[in-house]
């Protein structure tokens, strides 16, 4: 019974260590519009159900958007592994 309930509580931790990590490392994304190649702004960020090993999670994927061409993108990546 302490086993399954410090499996429990470990995985409730990792799972919010991701989620955590996700929402911090979100806002920090800089990357370049994939059509015209200039500097995308931070937009805010949309979540996302993520299947981890220890469970689901959800986390926060940043959206930039080009004014130049005035769309709204997804950085390759993400966050959520960085």
């Amino acid at each position: 019974a302490v086993e399954d309930l410090a499996a429990e509580l470990g995985d409730a931790v990792a799972t919010s260590l991701v989620e955590q990590h996700s929402k911090d490392q979100a806002s920090k994304v800089e990357a370049n519009c994939p059509q015209c190649n200039k500097p995308g702004r931070y937009r805010g960020s949309r979540k996302r159900e993520l299947i981890t090993r220890r469970g689901p999670a959800t986390i926060a994927e940043p959206e930039l958007y080009c004014p130049c061409c005035r769309k709204a993108f997804f950085p390759d990546g993400g966050s959520a592994g960085s």
